[in-house]
C-alpha cells in the first residue's frame, strides 16, 4: 500500500504540474492575444489616420482643380466670344470686299 500511495501522490503531482503548465500557457497565450490585439488596433488607427490625411489632401486637390477648371472655362468662354466677334467682323469685311469688287467690276 505504501507503494500505491506514492504512485498516487506521484500521479497527483504530475496532474498538478500539467494543470499548472496549462494555466501558465493559457495566461501567456491570453497576454500574447492582448499584445497582438493592441498591435493590430494601433496599426488600424495609424492606417485610419493616414487615410484621413489622404482624404483631406484629395479634397484640397479637388477644390484647387475645381477653381482652376472654372478659371480655364472663363478664359475659354472669353476667347470664344472674341472669336465669335472676329468672325462677325470678318463676315462684314468680306461683304464690303465683295461689294467693292462688284463696284470695281462695274467701273471697268
Amino acid at each position: 500500500m505504501a507503494g500505491s500511495a506514492k504512485t498516487w501522490q506521484w500521479f497527483l503531482y504530475k496532474i498538478m504540474n500539467l494543470f499548472h503548465g496549462l494555466v501558465i500557457f493559457t495566461v501567456s497565450f491570453s497576454n500574447y492575444q492582448f499584445v497582438l490585439f493592441r498591435e493590430l488596433e494601433t496599426a488600424f488607427e495609424e492606417e485610419r489616420d493616414t487615410c484621413k490625411a489622404e482624404k483631406s489632401k484629395v479634397a484640397s486637390l479637388e477644390e484647387s482643380l475645381s477653381t482652376e477648371r472654372k478659371k480655364l472655362q472663363e478664359e475659354i468662354d472669353e476667347k470664344l466670344k472674341i472669336i465669335s466677334d472676329l468672325s462677325k467682323q470678318l463676315e462684314v469685311h468680306q461683304k464690303n470686299f465683295d461689294a467693292l469688287k462688284s463696284e470695281l467690276g462695274q467701273v471697268r
